[in-house]
């Protein structure tokens, strides 16, 4: 037997039921286990990010107060 794509170029077997059986399992259960990757991954950028800019004000804040605690009287 020969089996041809829909353009008519030769191509293998079609996968049998198991094969697609298994692979939709393997992508049920890889799904979540990816999306958590990805959440948990954008949650430590965004908690980078938030670090990041609390830091500058901070910095922004200590510039404008310290040379009041620092004044001699």
């Amino acid at each position: 037997m020969v089996w041809v794509d829909g353009s008519g170029q030769l191509t293998g077997l079609p996968l049998q039921r198991f094969q697609v059986q298994a692979q939709a399992v393997l992508a049920a259960l890889l799904a979540p286990v990816m999306l958590g990757l990805l959440l948990g991954v954008v949650g430590l950028l965004a908690h980078g990010e938030l670090g990041r800019r609390r830091m500058t004000a901070w910095d922004a804040d200590w510039q404008a107060t310290e040379p009041q605690w620092t004044r001699r009287h």
